[in-house]
Protein backbone atom coordinates (compact mmCIF):
# COMPACT_ATOMS: atom_id res chain seq x y z
CA UNK A 1 0.00 0.00 0.00
CA UNK A 2 1.71 3.15 -1.35
CA UNK A 3 1.70 6.07 1.20
CA UNK A 4 -0.21 9.05 -0.33
CA UNK A 5 1.60 11.95 -1.17
CA UNK A 6 1.63 14.32 2.09
CA UNK A 7 -0.34 18.04 1.31
CA UNK A 8 3.06 19.86 2.10
CA UNK A 9 5.06 18.06 -0.39
CA UNK A 10 5.65 19.43 -4.03
CA UNK A 11 8.38 17.80 -6.01
CA UNK A 12 8.94 21.18 -7.91
CA UNK A 13 8.59 23.17 -4.78
CA UNK A 14 11.80 25.07 -3.79
CA UNK A 15 11.01 25.74 -0.41
CA UNK A 16 10.83 23.23 2.59
CA UNK A 17 7.80 24.03 5.48
CA UNK A 18 8.62 22.95 9.16
CA UNK A 19 7.86 19.64 10.70
CA UNK A 20 7.60 18.87 14.27
CA UNK A 21 9.40 16.08 15.49
CA UNK A 22 8.89 14.30 18.73
CA UNK A 23 12.12 12.54 20.11
CA UNK A 24 12.06 9.84 22.98
CA UNK A 25 15.19 8.86 24.33
CA UNK A 26 15.39 5.92 26.96
CA UNK A 27 17.68 6.13 29.29
CA UNK A 28 18.24 3.58 31.98
CA UNK A 29 21.13 3.45 35.18
CA UNK A 30 22.32 6.50 33.39
CA UNK A 31 22.46 9.86 34.69
CA UNK A 32 21.44 12.26 31.48
CA UNK A 33 24.58 14.12 30.94
CA UNK A 34 26.50 10.80 30.40
CA UNK A 35 24.12 9.65 27.87
CA UNK A 36 25.94 9.69 24.18
CA UNK A 37 22.58 10.21 23.08
CA UNK A 38 21.94 13.05 24.75
CA UNK A 39 25.11 15.47 24.97
CA UNK A 40 24.66 15.06 20.75
CA UNK A 41 21.38 15.77 20.48
CA UNK A 42 22.11 19.13 22.35
CA UNK A 43 24.51 20.34 19.56
CA UNK A 44 22.38 18.68 16.20
CA UNK A 45 21.50 21.37 13.29
CA UNK A 46 17.50 20.03 12.13
CA UNK A 47 18.30 22.57 9.38
CA UNK A 48 15.13 24.45 7.31
CA UNK A 49 13.72 25.39 10.71
CA UNK A 50 12.52 22.27 11.67
CA UNK A 51 11.50 21.85 15.53
CA UNK A 52 11.57 19.01 17.75
CA UNK A 53 10.01 18.19 21.10
CA UNK A 54 12.63 16.31 23.20
CA UNK A 55 10.91 13.50 25.57
CA UNK A 56 13.21 11.93 28.22
CA UNK A 57 11.88 8.84 29.79
CA UNK A 58 14.11 7.76 32.85
CA UNK A 59 13.59 4.05 33.47
CA UNK A 60 16.20 4.04 36.20
CA UNK A 61 15.77 2.30 39.45
CA UNK A 62 16.28 6.35 40.68
CA UNK A 63 15.22 9.88 39.31
CA UNK A 64 17.75 11.60 37.90
CA UNK A 65 19.05 15.01 40.37
CA UNK A 66 18.50 19.08 40.45
CA UNK A 67 21.97 18.61 38.58
CA UNK A 68 20.58 16.79 35.80
CA UNK A 69 17.33 18.32 35.81
CA UNK A 70 19.35 21.80 34.96
CA UNK A 71 21.45 20.53 32.91
CA UNK A 72 18.75 19.33 30.64
CA UNK A 73 17.04 22.57 30.83
CA UNK A 74 19.96 24.24 29.57
CA UNK A 75 20.89 22.48 26.75
CA UNK A 76 17.24 21.70 25.66
CA UNK A 77 14.42 24.59 24.55
CA UNK A 78 11.45 21.91 24.99
CA UNK A 79 12.28 19.13 26.87
CA UNK A 80 9.67 16.72 29.14
CA UNK A 81 11.30 14.17 32.16
CA UNK A 82 9.29 11.55 32.87
CA UNK A 83 10.14 8.79 35.27
CA UNK A 84 9.63 5.38 35.76
CA UNK A 85 11.91 3.76 39.15
CA UNK A 86 9.68 0.78 38.14
CA UNK A 87 11.07 -0.41 35.29
CA UNK A 88 8.55 -0.80 33.09
CA UNK A 89 8.68 -2.13 29.54
CA UNK A 90 9.98 -0.79 26.57
CA UNK A 91 6.28 -1.84 24.99
CA UNK A 92 4.71 0.31 27.09
CA UNK A 93 6.93 3.75 27.25
CA UNK A 94 6.57 3.39 23.12
CA UNK A 95 3.07 2.70 22.90
CA UNK A 96 2.55 6.32 25.96
CA UNK A 97 4.76 8.03 23.82
CA UNK A 98 2.91 7.52 20.61
CA UNK A 99 -0.71 8.30 22.21
CA UNK A 100 1.25 11.45 23.49
CA UNK A 101 2.46 11.98 19.70
CA UNK A 102 -0.94 11.57 18.44
CA UNK A 103 -3.22 13.02 20.78
CA UNK A 104 -0.85 16.28 21.11
CA UNK A 105 -3.27 19.67 20.32
CA UNK A 106 0.14 20.76 17.78
CA UNK A 107 -0.03 17.48 15.57
CA UNK A 108 3.43 16.34 15.21
CA UNK A 109 4.67 14.94 11.57
CA UNK A 110 7.27 12.30 12.95
CA UNK A 111 8.59 10.37 16.10
CA UNK A 112 12.38 9.63 16.19
CA UNK A 113 13.55 6.62 18.57
CA UNK A 114 16.74 6.98 20.76
CA UNK A 115 18.26 4.53 23.08
CA UNK A 116 20.62 6.36 25.08
CA UNK A 117 24.16 5.37 23.61
CA UNK A 118 23.91 6.34 20.30
CA UNK A 119 26.15 7.52 18.60
CA UNK A 120 24.98 10.96 16.31
CA UNK A 121 26.82 12.73 14.05
CA UNK A 122 25.92 16.46 13.89
CA UNK A 123 23.79 16.62 10.84
CA UNK A 124 21.94 13.22 11.94
CA UNK A 125 18.48 14.59 12.01
CA UNK A 126 19.14 17.10 9.06
CA UNK A 127 20.05 13.94 6.81
CA UNK A 128 17.04 11.65 8.44
CA UNK A 129 15.06 14.91 7.03
CA UNK A 130 16.41 15.10 3.99
CA UNK A 131 15.21 11.43 3.79
CA UNK A 132 11.51 11.98 4.53
CA UNK A 133 11.79 14.94 1.29
CA UNK A 134 13.24 13.02 -1.01
CA UNK A 135 11.28 9.71 -0.64
CA UNK A 136 7.30 11.20 1.22
CA UNK A 137 5.66 8.49 0.22
CA UNK A 138 7.26 6.61 2.73
CA UNK A 139 6.27 6.06 6.48
CA UNK A 140 9.51 4.53 8.24
CA UNK A 141 13.06 6.12 7.41
CA UNK A 142 16.44 4.25 9.40
CA UNK A 143 19.93 5.43 9.54
CA UNK A 144 22.68 2.56 8.49
CA UNK A 145 23.53 1.50 12.39
CA UNK A 146 26.62 0.37 12.29
CA UNK A 147 27.66 -2.32 15.14
CA UNK A 148 31.28 -3.89 14.94
CA UNK A 149 31.40 -5.10 11.25
CA UNK A 150 27.54 -5.27 11.32
CA UNK A 151 24.97 -3.40 9.86
CA UNK A 152 21.48 -2.48 10.45
CA UNK A 153 19.00 -2.63 8.85
CA UNK A 154 19.04 -6.54 8.22
CA UNK A 155 16.99 -9.48 6.74
CA UNK A 156 14.43 -11.02 8.73
CA UNK A 157 12.79 -14.59 7.79
CA UNK A 158 10.39 -15.34 10.41
CA UNK A 159 12.71 -15.83 12.90
CA UNK A 160 16.17 -16.40 11.50
CA UNK A 161 17.66 -12.82 10.98
CA UNK A 162 20.85 -11.98 9.08
CA UNK A 163 23.11 -8.81 9.25
CA UNK A 164 23.77 -7.13 6.08
CA UNK A 165 27.39 -7.38 5.25
CA UNK A 166 27.45 -4.15 3.60
CA UNK A 167 25.08 -0.80 3.76
CA UNK A 168 22.55 -0.11 1.24
CA UNK A 169 20.84 3.12 0.44
CA UNK A 170 17.51 4.55 -0.44
CA UNK A 171 14.53 2.42 -0.81
CA UNK A 172 14.28 -0.97 0.41
CA UNK A 173 11.77 -3.68 0.56
CA UNK A 174 10.12 -3.61 3.71
CA UNK A 175 9.39 -7.48 3.69
CA UNK A 176 11.94 -9.72 5.50
CA UNK A 177 13.65 -6.26 6.76
CA UNK A 178 13.69 -5.54 10.08
CA UNK A 179 16.09 -2.67 11.92
CA UNK A 180 16.84 -1.70 15.83
CA UNK A 181 14.83 0.97 17.30
CA UNK A 182 17.46 3.59 17.78
CA UNK A 183 17.23 5.98 15.38
CA UNK A 184 14.13 4.84 13.65
CA UNK A 185 12.03 8.07 12.28
CA UNK A 186 7.98 7.28 12.03
CA UNK A 187 6.01 9.55 10.53
CA UNK A 188 2.97 10.18 12.46
CA UNK A 189 0.68 9.03 9.55
CA UNK A 190 1.62 5.52 9.99
CA UNK A 191 1.63 5.57 13.76
CA UNK A 192 -2.13 6.91 13.73
CA UNK A 193 -3.63 4.34 10.81
CA UNK A 194 -1.81 1.75 12.03
CA UNK A 195 -0.31 1.55 15.41
CA UNK A 196 -2.57 -0.27 18.01
CA UNK A 197 -0.77 -1.54 20.80
CA UNK A 198 2.37 -3.98 20.91
CA UNK A 199 1.26 -7.92 21.10
CA UNK A 200 1.26 -8.98 25.03
CA UNK A 201 4.83 -10.89 25.64
CA UNK A 202 6.51 -8.14 23.77
CA UNK A 203 8.38 -6.21 26.53
CA UNK A 204 11.27 -5.34 25.82
CA UNK A 205 13.19 -7.17 22.75
CA UNK A 206 10.73 -7.36 19.83
CA UNK A 207 9.57 -3.88 20.28
CA UNK A 208 11.60 -3.08 16.85
CA UNK A 209 10.98 -5.93 15.14
CA UNK A 210 7.31 -5.99 15.64
CA UNK A 211 7.25 -2.47 14.29
CA UNK A 212 9.17 -3.75 11.55
CA UNK A 213 6.53 -6.34 10.68
CA UNK A 214 3.26 -4.33 10.90
CA UNK A 215 5.33 -1.13 8.66
CA UNK A 216 5.64 -4.01 5.63
CA UNK A 217 1.69 -5.25 6.13
CA UNK A 218 0.83 -1.91 4.55
CA UNK A 219 4.04 -0.55 2.87
CA UNK A 220 6.08 -1.62 0.42
CA UNK A 221 9.02 0.18 0.99
CA UNK A 222 11.28 1.74 4.14
CA UNK A 223 13.73 4.52 3.13
CA UNK A 224 17.83 3.78 4.41
CA UNK A 225 18.96 7.27 4.73
CA UNK A 226 22.45 8.35 3.82
CA UNK A 227 23.94 8.58 7.12
CA UNK A 228 25.63 6.02 9.52
CA UNK A 229 25.11 5.75 13.27
CA UNK A 230 27.19 4.03 15.45
CA UNK A 231 25.93 1.66 18.27
CA UNK A 232 26.65 -1.08 20.53
CA UNK A 233 24.82 -4.00 20.45
CA UNK A 234 23.99 -6.38 23.30
CA UNK A 235 25.36 -9.41 21.64
CA UNK A 236 28.73 -8.19 21.16
CA UNK A 237 28.91 -7.01 24.93
CA UNK A 238 30.90 -8.80 27.28
CA UNK A 239 28.73 -9.36 30.46
CA UNK A 240 28.41 -11.89 32.59
CA UNK A 241 26.49 -15.56 32.46
CA UNK A 242 23.15 -14.09 34.70
CA UNK A 243 23.29 -11.02 32.07
CA UNK A 244 23.32 -13.22 28.71
CA UNK A 245 20.59 -16.01 30.79
CA UNK A 246 18.03 -12.77 30.99
CA UNK A 247 18.53 -11.39 27.79
CA UNK A 248 18.11 -15.18 26.18
CA UNK A 249 15.11 -15.84 28.32
CA UNK A 250 13.73 -12.45 26.67
CA UNK A 251 14.36 -13.37 23.33
CA UNK A 252 12.98 -16.72 23.39
CA UNK A 253 10.08 -15.24 24.71
CA UNK A 254 9.44 -12.43 22.43
CA UNK A 255 10.29 -14.86 19.05
CA UNK A 256 8.32 -16.62 19.60
CA UNK A 257 5.08 -14.15 20.65
CA UNK A 258 6.25 -12.64 16.82
CA UNK A 259 6.15 -16.03 15.11
CA UNK A 260 2.87 -17.86 16.70
CA UNK A 261 0.42 -17.18 14.39
CA UNK A 262 0.07 -20.61 12.23
CA UNK A 263 1.01 -23.94 13.64
CA UNK A 264 3.93 -24.01 10.85
CA UNK A 265 5.74 -21.69 12.00
CA UNK A 266 5.24 -21.53 15.60
CA UNK A 267 6.72 -25.16 15.25
CA UNK A 268 9.86 -24.39 13.58
CA UNK A 269 10.10 -21.47 15.36
CA UNK A 270 10.03 -23.61 18.65
CA UNK A 271 12.86 -25.60 16.96
CA UNK A 272 14.78 -23.21 16.16
CA UNK A 273 14.62 -21.83 19.63
CA UNK A 274 15.71 -24.89 21.04
CA UNK A 275 18.56 -25.57 19.02
CA UNK A 276 20.00 -21.69 19.65
CA UNK A 277 19.32 -22.26 23.66
CA UNK A 278 21.56 -25.67 23.24
CA UNK A 279 23.96 -23.37 21.83
CA UNK A 280 24.07 -21.27 24.28
CA UNK A 281 24.26 -23.97 26.95
CA UNK A 282 27.69 -24.93 25.74
CA UNK A 283 29.07 -21.72 24.59
CA UNK A 284 28.59 -20.45 28.42
CA UNK A 285 29.14 -23.98 29.75
CA UNK A 286 25.47 -23.62 31.40
CA UNK A 287 22.14 -25.84 31.44
CA UNK A 288 20.47 -23.14 32.41
CA UNK A 289 19.88 -22.13 28.92
CA UNK A 290 18.07 -24.94 27.90
CA UNK A 291 15.00 -24.63 30.38
CA UNK A 292 14.20 -20.95 28.81
CA UNK A 293 10.65 -21.30 27.90
CA UNK A 294 8.53 -18.74 25.51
Amino acid sequence: MAWAKDSWYDATAAYRVTMRILILVVLYRTSPQESKTLRQLAVQECGAGHTYDLLVWDNSPEPCNAESQAWMNEMFQTIEYRSTPANIPLSDIYTATIRMLLSSVAPYDFLMLFDQDSNLSKDFIQNMLEATEMWPDVGMYLPTVRAASHFSPASLHWFKGSFWTHPRKGLVSSRFTTAINSGMLLRAGFLRDHFHGFPQGILLYGTDTWLCQKYAQFYSHVCVADIVMDHGLSQFEVEDVEKKLWRHREIVRSTYVLNRQNPLRATLCLAYLFFQSLRAAFKFRDMRFLSCRN
